[in-house]
């Protein structure tokens, strides 16, 4: 079933990106997208000096997990299956987020989140990820200097150190 699937997927997209192509030059809103960012939560757990989200305090405003789950399903309806990416701050802090996550791999999309992985540091969070389906994940990095890595951060003694 899962050859089918990415079969499927690749047809998909490979119809998609010639009608795109084509209706870049005809200009008539002919090709739906074939990847969509939605923006979940400006909370973040570390003071990157690149970013400046976690000093956003507008949490009370953030959509609740129930009207993504409906975008999500909205968004599927109109395009099918396409790529996702859920942008934060750092998502998995954004209270619902596994049931969103479990929801996009239900219906097929393609999806891999970025993270600082300091919430997986509890098995609770491990274990809620590992329940969504979720294939692939990539984890943010600046470096392999401990020192580094956290002055980026902003936070000291994130990244786990190796003996040496």
């Amino acid at each position: 079933m899962y050859a089918a699937d990415v079969a499927r997927k690749c047809v998909s997209y490979g119809i998609r990106y010639f009608v795109q192509r084509a209706d870049y030059y005809l200009e008539r809103g002919l090709a739906a997208p074939d990847r969509v960012g939605l923006t979940l939560t400006h909370r973040c757990n570390c003071r990157c000096v690149m970013c400046d989200l976690w000093k956003w305090d507008d949490h009370a405003r953030e959509l609740p997990a129930e009207r993504w789950l409906r975008i999500l399903e909205e968004l599927h309806d109109w395009i099918g299956s396409f790529r996702l990416a859920l942008n934060g701050g750092e998502i998995f802090l954004k209270p619902g987020v596994y049931e969103i996550i479990r929801r996009a791999v239900e219906l097929g999309l393609t999806i891999n989140p970025v993270s600082n992985g300091l919430v997986f540091r509890s098995d609770h969070h491990l274990r809620n990820l590992l329940s969504t389906g979720l294939k692939s994940i990539t984890f943010s990095l600046d470096g392999r200097d401990p020192e580094v890595h956290d002055r980026h951060r902003g936070r000291s003694g994130l990244q786990l150190r190796s003996p040496r």
